[in-house]
């Protein structure tokens, strides 16, 4: 038959076929059987409860896979430590060290060098990275100041605290972790926080049967930091917090000032990470120096406007004086050990203008800040930088020339001798012909 025939035959039929009595209208079109089926399954899983699959299940974290993990950590460190990121870059020299830590010394007020045998333990207060007596509170505080202001940090340690109590860790590992990451949610990555709180508190429980770090009191600085380093989450940074300020250990902590001030005084390479600028200054900072340089640092970080990270000052400058304050000699009489030069740290928005700072400085018997101790005694600036790197590149060349044979001339001595019996050869063939 025709292919038109076979269209009108069909045509036909559809239209000779009746209808269903009472209806009025043709039937709605059928659903897609694909849409059907994904209808369906929508409503079944609202009926049920929602469960992950096996298959993208994370698996649990085991104690076995926890010491395996810990085991690398203990490694890293120990290689880091040992060897050093940059063992050819000389410097710092401790003579940089006492220059740099007796200009910040004198610029920002204080009578001596720092010390951590004076740091005071502030058990009442919230916040902090790590000054406090109780190990396993020093090691939460310092977590949550991470990433985050010291402001935030403190608001989210005083937050838990009225949650769960003091030094409460029993109810901290019990919590919900949802729970315990919204209390501390003004402190900045909440969830992760959470996460790691909770792992340490699980971690010591299950190595030492208590919640307690307390048995680090008086272990030397390479065990204590081996210890922290193998929980998960903690590494260098929160480590050398706990060991300095927490247990008094002679180590200097690399936070962002740190890490950009060395940077900028070349006693690190621009490439270097903020680990490997703390696996460098343990070897090459004096253990005397290590404390006072890491409080300096980061005081010159925050108050000077030059080296400040947004350009501007970010925490006021105000230092007291026996001449105009006589509360540091009335608490040293009531026998509180405490730093000389007392300061009292302030957020400040930066509006100040340079020029009062700098009238309120010299008034103070202080040399201005808008001038920067560092750039006026030629540490900062980029002819002294570019001098310093240079020498640590030309000294790391020699050492690697006195180390390894020098290749390029044996290549060219070989490269000669063969040139000298090829010419030879050929001097010996026009001979023979």
């Amino acid at each position: 038959m025709p292919r038109a025939s076979r269209t009108s035959t069909r045509g036909a039929a559809a239209a000779a076929t009746p209808t269903k009595a009472g209806s009025s209208a043709s039937p709605p079109p059928a659903a897609p059987r694909s849409a059907t089926r994904s209808s369906v399954k929508r409503e079944v899983k609202a009926e049920q409860p929602s469960t992950p699959s096996p298959s993208k299940k994370t698996p649990a974290s085991t104690p076995a896979s926890q010491a395996k993990a810990a085991e690398k950590k203990i490694a890293s460190l120990r290689a880091s430590l040992d060897e050093g990121p940059f063992p050819t870059w000389a410097r710092p020299t401790p003579q940089d060290c006492q220059e740099v830590a007796q200009l910040l010394a004198d610029a920002h007020g204080y009578r001596a060098i720092p010390t951590g045998k004076k740091a005071q333990k502030k058990e009442e207060s919230f916040g902090g990275c790590g000054n406090v007596s109780n190990v396993l509170d020093a090691l939460i505080r310092t977590v949550l100041s991470c990433n985050t202001s010291s402001r935030n940090s403190t608001a989210a340690h005083k937050a838990m605290v009225e949650a769960y109590g003091k030094n409460n860790f029993q109810a901290l590992l019990d919590a919900p972790h949802a729970e315990l990451a919204a209390t501390i949610r003004c402190g900045g990555l909440h969830d992760r926080k959470a996460g790691i709180i909770q792992g340490i508190l699980s971690r010591t429980l299950e190595l030492h049967g208590k919640l307690s770090l307390d048995h680090l009191h008086g272990a030397p600085s390479r065990q204590v930091m081996e210890e922290l380093v193998a929980f998960n989450g903690v590494g260098p940074k929160v480590a050398s917090c706990c060991s300095a300020f927490c247990i008094g250990n002679d180590e200097m902590a690399v936070d962002t000032h740190v890490w950009r001030l060395c940077k900028a005084l070349g006693w690190v390479p621009d490439k270097a990470t903020r680990d490997q600028t703390y696996y460098h200054l343990s070897s090459r900072v004096p253990d005397d120096l290590k404390y006072g340089l890491h409080v300096l640092l980061i005081s010159h970080g925050k108050r000077c406007p030059n080296c400040s990270a947004k350009g501007f000052a970010t925490v006021k400058d105000e230092i007291r004086t026996p001449s105009t304050s006589p509360e540091p000699a009335a608490k040293q009489e009531n026998g509180v050990k405490q730093e000389e030069g007392v300061k009292k740290e302030e957020a400040d928005s930066g509006d100040e203008e340079s020029e009062t700072k700098d009238a309120r400085a010299l008034r103070d018997g202080r040399p201005a800040l808008n001038g920067c101790a560092l750039r006026n005694a030629g540490l900062l600036s980029k002819g002294k930088a570019r001098k310093v790197k240079a020498e640590a590149k030309e000294e790391a060349k020699e050492e690697e020339t006195e180390e390894k044979p020098d290749a390029e001339d044996q290549l060219k001595r070989e490269s000669s001798v063969g040139a000298a019996g090829e010419r030879r050869s050929k001097r010996a063939r026009r001979s023979q012909a």
